[in-house]
């Protein structure tokens, strides 16, 4: 599920998809060509699409032209697609140069996705879309591309401690599990930062590449830790588990795993008791980066963390509302999502928003929501405010 917002009394953002709807162009859609296989721009139920044929033995897809991705972000992207003829073996591929979604086997009507990925420390030659099929015979069409970027919401389940989709505190316990095969993706709470690629629902690590991710629950420390890993994928490289307690500090090596496998470490004593654990996944070996040549040396479809808590906190389940705030670029970074509420159907609830100094100058905002889940828009009427001195609005 998530919410869009919509300053409506402010500019709309410029679309940041290049030719979104494949309208424009002469010989080849503007922003858009074939990077691999064959592709098509084609007229298809009186829409301008794009067509991306192949084999059960052949991969195709377009690329766009630079998109100019913010680094350490989420977005989301939508499209439509639908499949023209063939069928089988394979997969629709869709996405980005760093974070695929393979879609499998679509239907013949047209159908509209939604995914969720949030964007490498760097994004080097990797800041494009690509959509495409991978060894699927036939020919898929897609068509009518958005990209928004989103922030995400978590759950508050006490003063200053928020827990977020596959995160809760159970029986004196802190348990994570990262959420990859949901929505999210490559997303959680924790996640620090990352320089890795992402296939559906699992880490690909390339050369020198990592993921990593911080572990803290305000007012308790953490003790008798331990991380788990699942190499689901490998072929060559060695994955290091790397921890430490001080973000300033450097790493400490818990443990290595050079095969496909599962292993759990626990965290050496000297770490703990800590406030906050820091856990890094890199690849030490050289392989290739993914998106190139001999990409997915070694992959990983589940991580977890789990430490004994020190202290009073109150028990709970997790869980994370992505947010699309919708108007003027300067605006945008101007608003934070407070709380999202309970977004139940048919309960009273209020959305808080916090507002930058820039929106606290203006006299009044028009805003509305809509909640989106499973491709289908609920929409809130929108309404206009007062702006007020704290810069906290509550949208109904």
């Amino acid at each position: 599920m998530a919410l869009i917002l919509y300053a409506t009394n402010l500019c709309h953002a410029d679309e940041i998809v290049p030719n979104p709807s494949f309208a424009e162009g002469d010989t080849q859609p503007v922003g858009w060509q074939v990077d691999s296989g064959v592709g098509d721009w084609e007229i298809v139920d009186g829409d301008d699409v794009l067509v991306s044929r192949g084999s059960d033995t052949q991969t195709s897809f377009w690329r766009s032209d630079p998109v100019g991705f913010v680094p350490g972000a989420l977005y989301r992207l939508r499209f439509r697609a639908r499949r023209l003829h063939g069928g089988g073996g394979g997969t629709v591929m869709s996405g980005t140069a760093f974070a695929n979604r393979d879609l499998g086997q679509i239907d013949t009507q047209w159908q509209r996705f939604s995914s969720y990925f949030a964007t490498p420390q760097s994004l080097g030659e990797r800041d494009w879309l690509r959509f495409g099929q991978w060894h699927l015979p036939g020919a898929i069409a897609f068509d009518d591309l958005r990209l928004d970027r989103v922030y995400a919401v978590h759950r508050r389940i006490g003063d200053n401690i928020w827990l977020g989709e596959g995160e809760q505190i159970a029986a004196g316990r802190y348990l994570f599990r990262a959420p990859q095969r949901t929505a999210l993706a490559n997303h959680s709470r924790p996640l620090v930062a990352h320089q890795a690629g992402f296939n559906t629902f699992r880490w690909v690590f390339g050369a020198g590449e990592w993921v990593s991710y911080r572990h803290t629950i305000d007012g308790a420390r953490q003790r008798q830790a331990r991380i788990s890993v699942n190499v689901n994928y490998h072929t060559g490289g060695q994955l290091l588990v790397e921890a430490r307690t001080d973000s300033t500090a450097s790493w400490t090596r818990v443990g290595e795993i050079d095969s496909a496998s599962s292993a759990t470490f626990d965290l050496p004593i000297a770490l703990l008791p800590a406030v906050s654990v820091d856990v890094r996944l890199r690849a030490a070996a050289p392989v290739a980066p993914f998106g190139t040549e001999g990409a997915g040396s070694f992959q990983v479809d589940d991580y977890g963390y789990e430490a004994e808590l020190i202290g009073a906190v109150p028990e709970g389940v997790g869980h994370t509302h992505l947010v699309a705030v919708i108007g003027d670029p300067k605006a945008v970074e101007q608003v934070r999502i407070v709380d999202t509420g309970r977004l139940q159907p048919g309960v009273e609830d209020t959305i808080a928003i916090e507002l930058g100094n820039w929106l606290r100058g203006e006299t009044s905002l028009r805003a509305r929501a809509a909640v989106t889940a499973n491709e289908e828009v609920a929409a809130v009427p929108g309404q206009s405010m007062p702006v007020p001195t704290a810069g906290i609005v509550e949208l109904p």
